[in-house]
């Protein structure tokens, strides 16, 4: 969980606000296209660029950290 939160931070504010809104808010597009100041099909857009962002930093990130690998092997 840790590690997500770290990830949604590195997110832009406005992909931020469309994913944190969407998913974990359960706000309309509608709403967030307000507060954003866009409109419902660029807050679509927002939301698939950060989870797109979010899929590449953890496919590129290793899952352990050096010293859980240690432990493993």
């Amino acid at each position: 969980i840790a590690r997500m939160r770290s990830l949604i931070r590195r997110l832009s504010e406005k992909q931020r606000v469309a994913l944190v809104g969407s998913y974990l808010e359960g706000r309309t597009g509608v709403d967030l296209a307000e507060l954003l100041g866009v409109s419902p099909s660029r807050v679509s857009q927002l939301r698939n660029e950060a989870l797109l962002n979010l899929r590449d930093w953890l496919d590129s990130e290793p899952v352990w950290s050096t010293s859980e690998e240690r432990r493993l092997t």
